[in-house]
């Protein structure tokens, strides 16, 4: 009769086990159907967010590019301009003799003068493999720009209209990223830069 208890009281046990096993695999487990379907969410939604990555990615490619060329525009620019501004006493045909002294009468044009500055040294701007360079008859080329941006149209010219009013130096160009895609969506925008500079008069 022992022996007869203890049987039961372990098969209680056992059965026991067998229902919270059971009650825990009911609200922890998965069947195949829910598994499917939940992959068919997962395959419909990872394409979608990898589109949205990746064009965020590409909208921060194209912001620091256009950051890049915007700096080294205004870098140019501002050098160019003031360099002119505060050096430049006149304007020539040529940087060694004999040359002859432009936009210095009445209706004069002249397309890419050379500056002569307060100590008689010759300088100019030109356009060298797509950068602007600035050099000078006593010191080395100095580029303005580097060969991360590529630098088009650039012109710069003088106008006088009168013997009364100073020369006008006009100075333009237009600077993009350096990139070898042809993607449309590897392409950044062109940055036009444009400006006027009044000659101190001598």
């Amino acid at each position: 009769m022992g022996k007869m208890r203890f049987h039961r009281s372990h098969l209680k046990l056992f059965r026991r086990y067998i229902n919270v096993y059971f009650w825990i695999k009911k609200v922890t487990a998965f069947t195949l159907i829910e598994i499917i379907i939940m992959l068919g969410v997962i395959s419909l939604i990872l394409p979608t967010l990898f589109s949205i990555v990746f064009l965020i990615l590409q909208q921060q490619t194209k912001i620091i590019r256009l950051q890049e060329i915007k700096r080294e525009g205004d870098f140019a620019l501002t050098a160019i301009k003031s360099t002119i501004k505060n050096s430049a006493v006149a304007m020539y045909n040529f940087m060694v003799a004999p040359n002859n002294e432009v936009c210095n009468t009445a209706n004069s044009t002249y397309n890419n003068p050379y500056f002569l500055d307060k100590n008689n040294n010759f300088f100019y701007f030109n356009l060298d493999n797509n950068q602007i360079s600035s050099r000078s008859s006593n010191l080395n080329p100095m580029p303005l720009t580097s060969n991360r941006t590529t630098v088009t149209n650039f012109s710069l010219s003088c106008r006088r209209d009168n013997l009364y009013s100073s020369a006008i130096v006009s100075i333009e160009f237009d600077i993009t990223y350096n990139t070898n895609s042809n993607r449309p969506e590897e392409k950044t925008n062109t940055l036009h830069y444009q400006t006027k500079i009044k000659l101190k008069p001598k």
